[in-house]
């Protein structure tokens, strides 16, 4: 019967000779299947933990070609275990590009919001992504569940405030809004569905000056974008930010500091529904007086208080631990953003109906 000679390098050479052990080769081709050959194990702790387990050369041999098979077969199981996570965040990936191109466009989309938006947008997730997983030392996904939200609205805002100061806004202005609106709820979408189920209990740490050092890179970005879409001081206003940073000041004195995060980061909601409802109020009596000059500064201080806190959420969700993330229940807070700013756009800046569609068309809606 034809057999095959494994050699025990594990054991000095005699006559310059490795001990060998005959086997038939149904019974090699079995191991090659089942484990594959390793002739040696590079791990002297495992030599020295399993030399006195057994009495000849060869058991030791074909006991460190099995238990290094045993790593690389365990090694492959994890990686199709990962496989299935791979495939579906492909088609996830896939399924929104091809919806996206075939509603709007990915060209017209990219060309109508500008490439200054988009590059500051992509900017934005690498550095909150990067910083998160290499510093914080969080999960990638929660990261993501938690800003992609409010990248999305602070960037449609910027694009609305953009438009504003160069023209009015046309009805495609809209879509392109609602379209980086989309991408940022996307990416939270993305997270949600790839996050684990278990979330980590220790808070990690780092240091106060790389906080601040990513803080004011953000910022910073952020200020570079304002800077090459309207103008810096476009996006300045005193009034909106009194008005969106008041309930925070209010809830720090009251509570002497032992407020939690969470109530912090709710007073910030708080401070931009106030915005709201003093736009609103103020925008039907602009439109009662019929005067174009105040309507600007009436949407001013609602859009300007939309990004002062959402760039405060952004860079809080960004600094949190996975666990703090879970106690302050950032998904909570994206929501009621999503309800603020989904109020904004239908009241101020509300697309047409199907009966004014249809009016302008001259069509009869029964």
């Amino acid at each position: 019967m034809f057999g095959i000679k494994i050699g025990d390098s594990s054991f000095p050479a005699e006559n310059g000779q490795y001990p060998t052990r005959q086997y038939s080769l149904s019974y090699a081709i079995y191991r090659h299947l089942c484990f594959g050959f390793h002739f040696e194990s590079n791990r002297p702790s495992f030599r020295k933990k399993h030399l006195e387990s057994f009495e000849t050369p060869n058991e030791i041999s074909l006991s460190c070609l099995y238990t290094t098979s045993k790593d690389e077969i365990m090694n492959y199981n994890e990686q199709l275990k990962a496989l299935p996570r791979k495939i579906g965040i492909l088609g996830f990936v896939s399924v929104f590009l091809w919806v996206m191109d075939a509603a709007l466009g990915i060209g017209p989309l990219y060309r109508g919001v500008g490439a200054d938006l988009v590059i500051s947008f992509l900017t934005i997730v690498t550095v909150v992504g990067l910083y998160g997983c290499i510093v914080k030392q969080n999960s990638l996904w929660l990261i993501l569940e938690r800003t992609g939200i409010p990248m999305g609205i602070l960037f449609s805002v910027l694009f609305l405030t953009r438009q504003l100061n160069t023209d009015l806004i046309l009805m495609e202005h809209l879509t392109y809004t609602f379209g980086i609106l989309i991408t940022g709820c996307f990416i939270s979408a993305i997270g949600y569905v790839c996050k684990q189920e278990s979330v980590p209990t220790e808070y990690s740490s780092s240091s106060f000056g790389k906080d601040l050092a990513f803080t004011f890179l953000v910022i910073a970005i952020i200020a570079l974008t304002m800077e090459r879409a309207a103008g810096i001081n476009a996006f300045i206003d005193a009034t909106s930010l009194i008005v969106t940073l008041t309930p925070v000041t209010a809830l720090m004195l009251t509570n002497n500091k032992k407020a939690s995060s969470r109530r912090y980061m709710q007073s910030i909601v708080v401070g931009i529904t106030g915005a709201l409802f003093i736009c609103v109020m103020a925008w039907t009596l602009a439109t009662q007086e019929e005067n174009a000059q105040s309507v600007g500064p009436v949407i001013a201080i609602t859009l300007l208080s939309m990004t002062y806190g959402v760039m405060i959420l952004l860079i809080a969700a960004s600094l949190s631990s996975d666990a703090r993330a879970q106690q302050v229940n950032f998904g909570r807070v994206n929501w009621h953003l999503l309800e603020v700013f989904a109020l904004i756009v239908l009241m101020i800046f509300a697309p047409e109906s199907v009966y004014e569609f249809a009016d302008r068309l001259g069509l009869k809606v029964s």
